[in-house]
């Protein structure tokens, strides 16, 4: 929706119908480049941020939360 909205290379190429395997590619190099990978980079920082806000608010402790602290700083912090 993010790459739909700028009116780009990758909106042109979206309206002419589905996207092929062959075209994969070059198709999420136009969304990176328009800043897709950005937003979706903010996006996720700002929800995990929004969730530990929440963990912490829930004053949890031991192990179980320790594991969801932990978990949430991995999936941000994931090889993209």
């Amino acid at each position: 929706l993010y790459g739909l909205s700028w009116g780009g290379n990758f909106v042109e190429r979206w309206k002419q119908g589905p996207i092929q395997a062959n075209e994969v590619r070059e198709t999420a190099e136009a969304l990176e480049q328009e800043g897709g990978r950005k937003y979706a980079e903010e996006i996720a920082q700002r929800e995990t941020d929004a969730a530990l806000d929440c963990l912490k608010q829930a004053a949890l402790r031991g192990p179980a939360a320790d594991a969801l602290l932990e978990l949430a700083n991995t999936l941000l912090k994931r090889a993209q």
